[in-house]
Formats: structure tokens, C-alpha cells, sequence
């Protein structure tokens, strides 16, 4: 994982300085504030646990990714920071942003009827104990750092469409854990539970490319809609409890001109 994360930084700052050599040659560039806010879904794969069972009786037989389903998104929102080329064919984004990934476990519906599934709790000889649970839930904040870059297919058009390379770098702040049980008597035992899982990781890296649609003139307040697929998770065990895999998601910004110095 950290020879990929070590990969992702090195190209990423590659890209930037390039960007920025580029913006030094650039006679008339135009600076754009903008507040962004976006959710992407994640398909991730459940790892084969061999503390979880569906049901007892099945001991032994059938694998967890058949007895329980698994859910990941994330949500962020940022302040960027956006330069465009002074022939509006080329954008250039960064800032800061807030991201919190969410990743669940819960009964699948074709395992039986019952609402929960079984999860070791302790053994000792021949004595097994398991816990009903109806679900593990995971959420990790992060703190990181955008990078985008649009492509104007006719960006001299009132409404102007484009597509989008993206990536962030985020860290870690905090992550929280936390089990339901079908006996609301075991709560006791959550730690015991949620500590079989590993601890997310410290970073958490997504690449994404989509296409967008900007709403307004360039010499006003505008808006601008994003559709992003496919959308990857660089960083696999950004989750502790799931595998992220890829995905689609949405972004809506609102931008505000910084600076007036050519013509709309």
C-alpha cells in the first residue's frame, strides 16, 4: 500500500509542478473561488471472515460474502481554488476538502428470514460463544487535498460541457466503529466485536474522471454539475471492514469569479 500511496504522491506532484510552470507562461489566466460538495458510491467486496457465519447451522459451508452484504460511499466538501487558461480551454484545480468514508455490514436478504448474522465472540476448548448481530458500521474523516483538471469541449458557448481527471490526497482525523445486536442486552460486548476488524488506513487516495456541465457566464457566479464514472479507490483498506473496488458519483460546485480581466 505505501509503495501505490508513495507512486500516486510522486505523480500527482509531478503533475502540479508541470501545471504550475505552465501558468508562470500564461499572459491573461482567470482565478475562480469555488465551493464544492459531492457523494460517490463504492462496490466493494467483503473479505471472507471466519469469525462471521450466517447462520449456525450452516457451520462450515457457504462463504460470509453469501450470508451478509456490505456497503461503502463517501461525502466531502471543499474550497478550491480554480485557474483557468486564458483561451478557457484548460482548468486547473486545488484546495482543501473534507471527506468521510462510510462503509456497513449487514444480513443478506437471501440468507433466511432473520435480521442478523452470528459473530465469534470468544472460544475456549470446546466452548464457542457467538453474539447475534444486525449490522457493523464503520466511519472514517479525512482531511486532504483536491486535484482536478478540466478539458472545455466548446468553451465559448453559454453552457459549457467538459470532462474531468481527478485524484485527492487525504489523511486520516478520526475514525469511529460501531455494532447493533439483535439483543439489545450484548451492547456491552460492542468493543469486544468491533475490534476483530482491522483499523482503517491513515490515507485514503480516489481517482476519478467524468464529464460536467457549467451553467452561467464567466463574468457572474456560476454553477456547474459533474457526473464521475468510473471512480477507483487507490488505497484498498481505506476501510477496515470492507474492500472498496470502484464506483460512481456526483459533484456540485458553485464558483465565483476572483478576478475580470477578459472578456465573457
Amino acid at each position: 500500500m505505501f509503495m501505490k500511496v508513495k507512486s500516486t504522491l510522486l505523480i500527482l506532484s509531478l503533475v502540479l509542478i508541470c501545471t504550475l510552470k505552465a501558468s508562470a507562461q500564461d499572459e491573461k489566466p482567470f482565478y475562480y473561488l469555488s465551493f464544492e460538495g459531492g457523494a460517490h458510491v463504492i462496490f466493494s467486496q467483503i473479505p471472507e471472515y471466519d469469525f462471521i457465519r450466517g447462520d449456525l447451522s450452516s457451520y462450515g459451508g457457504g462463504s460470509v460474502s453469501e450470508t451478509i452484504y456490505g456497503q461503502s460511499d463517501y461525502w466531502y466538501a471543499g474550497v478550491k481554488l480554480n485557474k483557468r487558461t486564458a483561451n478557457q480551454r484548460f482548468a486547473f484545480g486545488t484546495g482543501i476538502r473534507y471527506t468521510q468514508f462510510n462503509s456497513s455490514l449487514g444480513k443478506s436478504a437471501g440468507e433466511s428470514n432473520s435480521s442478523y448474522f452470528y459473530m465469534l465472540l470468544r472460544e475456549d476448548g470446546s466452548s464457542t460463544e457467538y453474539l447475534k448481530v444486525t449490522d457493523i458500521e464503520e466511519h472514517s474523516g479525512f482531511i486532504g487535498i483536491p486535484i482536478e483538471y478540466r478539458f472545455f469541449l466548446n468553451p465559448r458557448v453559454y453552457s459549457k460541457f467538459y470532462i474531468k481527471a481527478a485524484a485527492s490526497v487525504n489523511y486520516n482525523v478520526f475514525s469511529s466503529r460501531s455494532a447493533g445486536f439483535y439483543n439489545s442486552s450484548m451492547d456491552k460486548y460492542e468493543h469486544d466485536i468491533t475490534s476483530k476488524f482491522d483499523e482503517p488506513s491513515d490515507f485514503f487516495i480516489p481517482l476519478y474522471f467524468g464529464a460536467g456541465l457549467i451553467l452561467g457566464n464567466d463574468q457572474k457566479s456560476n454553477v456547474s454539475l459533474e457526473f464521475l464514472v468510473p471512480s477507483f479507490v487507490l488505497t484498498k483498506n481505506v476501510s477496515g471492514i470492507l474492500e472498496p473496488v470502484t464506483g460512481f458519483g456526483f459533484q456540485l460546485n458553485i464558483q465565483i469569479p476572483v478576478n475580470k480581466n477578459h472578456e465573457a
